[in-house]
């Protein structure tokens, strides 16, 4: 069997966040009455098995993203990536 590279979904990317975006709108005890938040995560440790924010990176996009910075705020996400990674990875279609 071919290991095969995940296919983004731009449809179900975007489902994903305004799902997000619901609970935090409707949720502030819980989100603690939030303005922004973040997801950071950083180089790749194969000694560390699960990470938080690797598994909402790939729950959101699909892929485990290294290295990389999303800024969620009332109004935009804001992406910080290297350009390789973000052309690879289909961000830059995501608008």
């Amino acid at each position: 069997m071919s290991r095969q590279d995940p296919k983004f979904d731009k449809e179900q990317f975007w489902t994903r966040v305004h799902a997000l975006y619901a609970s935090w709108n409707s949720s502030p005890k819980i989100w603690r009455d939030q303005d922004a938040f973040v997801l950071l995560s950083g180089k790749q440790d194969e000694n560390i098995l699960y990470q938080r924010t690797l598994a909402l990176f790939l729950w959101l996009t699909g892929y485990e993203l290294f290295e990389t910075l999303v800024v969620f705020t009332e109004k935009s996400i804001y992406v910080v990536a290297s350009s390789k990674k973000s052309s690879s990875v289909a961000l830059a279609h995501l608008m």
